[in-house]
């Protein structure tokens, strides 16, 4: 009889992110999530046991588990390859990889049974950029839509092999399945932005990313930071969402392929600019500024059925500084 895969959620988490972590592991138990969280760390960055000096973990451990600790010794890991570290020692067989500052919209369990998991076990999610529209300087001529990793689903032992070849972050992951000719699901459905609207301009601030249906699935506050460093008192980040649009005949997420990617490829064009006298306080914005393009709608955020997600985050976030988040 063959065992059931361990299933579980890993996230790397440092200093900085305390806030973050304790705000995003409440938000997936309020869904009723009971997956298994394992946290990393760096136990040159928070000691050998870090529930020793924050209350909020050892709250997190004892009333929103299972949550297991495991801490990373290797001197020579650190900064983006502590990552690629954790799921390589994971104890895990079906990993969600999540950013410590991510925020799902609902349970993430069902990713496991989904048939693009199921078929290939490796789901990777598109950054912004991509051959036609890059800030990474891409050949243009490159095939290869860039890659974030701010979010991962991955069955480990049927890809052991791909992680030892890795040493980095993004697009690296993909290529190290590139090279072993090895099958992953792309997400299809590319990234939208989460941002406020002043004086008929757009301020994107929060990359947000789908499911294989289509749906939207988690914000990543890359931009703008929503909690920790003290902002969990600022103003209202999320007041519109901004989302490519496609023609009708190619609305499907499983539709022609080669047709998405060439739209895609020809009109989701992503801009970087600064937030200026519009937007004080915020030195960059990202998306379709002037709001004047047909391929992107704008969507109030108290239309949406998460719209008091950044009030939860917020207020998760107070909770964990009110119980202490002092590390080593």
């Amino acid at each position: 009889m063959t065992a059931e895969p361990k299933n579980g959620v890993l996230m790397v988490m440092y200093p900085k992110l305390m806030e973050s972590v304790y705000a995003t592991i409440r938000l997936l138990r309020s869904y009723d999530c009971k997956l298994l969280v394992e946290l990393w760390y760096l136990e040159s960055e928070m000691g050998v046991n870090p529930l020793n000096n924050s209350q909020a973990l050892q709250s997190l451990v004892e009333e929103y588990g299972p949550i297991s600790l495991r801490g990373i010794v290797d001197g020579v890991v650190g900064g983006f390859n502590s990552k690629v570290f954790a799921l390589a020692h994971s104890g895990l067989d079906q990993v969600l990889f999540l950013d410590a500052d991510n925020a799902p919209v609902k349970d993430l369990t069902y990713l496991f049974t989904l048939p693009e998991f199921v078929e290939t076990g490796a789901i990777f999610w598109p950054d912004f950029w991509h051959p036609k529209n890059t800030i990474f300087n891409i050949n243009a001529e490159s095939p290869i839509w860039e890659l974030t990793v701010q979010f991962l689903a991955l069955r480990k032992p049927d890809h052991f092999e791909r992680l030892k070849l890795l040493h980095g972050d993004k697009d690296l992951f993909r290529l190290a399945w590139l090279k072993t000719k090895t099958p992953f699901h792309m997400i299809t459905t590319p990234a939208a932005a989460a941002g406020m609207v002043k004086s008929k301009q757009f301020c994107g601030m929060t990359m947000v990313q789908h499911d294989p249906l289509g749906q939207v699935l988690f914000l990543h506050h890359n931009g703008k930071k929503l909690i920790g460093e003290g902002k969990n008192n600022q103003t209202r980040v999320w007041t519109h969402l901004q989302a490519f649009v496609f023609p009708e005949h190619l609305g499907a997420v499983n539709g022609d392929a080669d047709k998405r990617y060439s739209y895609m490829a020809n009109n989701y064009h992503v801009r970087i600019y600064g937030g200026s006298a519009v937007f004080p306080g915020f030195s960059m914005c990202y998306g379709d500024n002037r709001m004047k393009s047909k391929h992107y709608n704008l969507t109030t955020w108290e239309n949406l059925p998460w719209h008091d997600l950044e009030n939860r985050l917020n207020d998760f976030a107070k909770e964990a500084s009110t119980l202490g988040l002092t590390t080593h």
